[in-house]
């Protein structure tokens, strides 16, 4: 059964899933054919109803909630059109499948079922008739002709598959407002507005300073290694040494010998080559930090806490400490 609904309706094979999870939902509430009671009936002991149950690949629209249609997709249509798939197991909602979505798979309530399917096909009218002489009679040719048609029955035209990403080019298309040089040429009279140089170089005198970037890379090091071993080293030696004394200045840590047995962590430091406005270089720093990374857990810490507040217990402490006088 989920093996015919999926063919029938023509939705991607990975959708086998819900088309199982579906033909499973109709299997429990249709009764078999020497019982007259339904599993779902014997279970709920109520009588369950297909009255208002779509078919797996109908055509559904999904509508586009309100506030976000008036923000961004005013121009788009009021929703987008899926096939369904199922029902939710989790809430009362619709599994539609959206082909043109990031995520194909969408559960919601406000739909718009139709009466087509998704993938449906179509067959085209046999439009090979010939047309009537323009003197107003008929030939023989004409008259022998349709004796063969008579004969021959006519081809049907074969099912035309109709493909929704279509539509998505269709729209494209449709809001493309960009018209070649010869149309523009032909509404204006005159090809002064679009006439071009023979190269497709851009002309030098079209450029302007402040599309030039600068040529040079500058690369940091990233460890001590290549700091040691690059050009700059004398100036990435004077800001570890800067940066030593500032820690030391603002009482970070206090030198001190290590107690036996303690698990001492590793530093590493780390370089910033800080540059002005026209790309030039004005200052070399660096960063002594811990290796907290290196921390074993019951051995180092045990519970870690970030002291985070938010805007609303920020009021409320300076609300307490200005009735309180703090």
């Amino acid at each position: 059964m989920a093996a015919a609904m999926l063919i029938d309706s023509k939705l991607p094979h990975y959708l086998w899933e819900d088309a199982i999870i579906h033909a499973a939902y109709i299997r429990n509430r249709v009764p078999k054919r020497s019982q007259t009671i339904t599993p779902h009936e014997r279970i709920f002991k109520v009588r369950p109803t297909l009255r208002d149950v779509p078919v797996f690949g109908q055509s559904i629209v999904v509508r586009t909630p309100e506030p976000l249609q008036r923000k961004s997709v005013r121009f788009h249509g009021r929703g987008s059109i899926g096939a369904f798939v199922g029902f939710s197991e989790d809430a009362k909602a619709h599994k539609v499948y959206l082909p043109e979505a990031g995520r194909p798979l969408k559960i919601t309530t406000d739909i718009i079922p139709l009466s087509t399917m998704l993938f449906e096909d179509i067959v085209l009218p046999d439009d090979t008739v010939a047309a009537p002489p323009e003197h107003g009679g008929w030939d023989e040719s004409t008259l022998e002709h349709e004796d063969d048609d008579d004969q021959n029955p006519p081809h049907v035209a074969a099912p035309t598959r109709i493909d929704p990403a279509r539509s998505e080019a269709v729209q494209e298309a449709l809001r493309d407002t960009s018209w070649k040089a010869a149309q523009v040429e032909g509404y204006n009279g005159s090809s002064e507005l679009t006439r071009t140089r023979r190269s497709e170089r851009i002309s030098a005198r079209a450029l302007d300073a402040a599309f030039l970037c600068l040529a040079e890379i500058i690369r940091e090091p990233l460890n001590m290694a290549e700091a040691r071993s690059s050009g700059q080293w004398s100036k990435g030696e004077r800001a570890i040494k800067t940066e030593i004394q500032a820690l030391e200045a603002n009482c970070t840590f206090i030198l001190v010998d290590p107690p036996p047995g303690a698990h001492i962590l590793a530093n590493t430091v780390q370089f910033r080559v800080k540059t002005g406005p026209n790309g030039e270089i004005v200052q070399y720093k660096a960063r002594v930090c811990a290796r907290g990374d290196f921390q074993v857990y019951l051995l180092d810490f045990i519970e870690t806490h970030a002291p985070v507040a938010d805007v609303v217990c920020v009021k409320i402490f300076l609300v307490l400490a200005a009735k309180m006088k703090m």
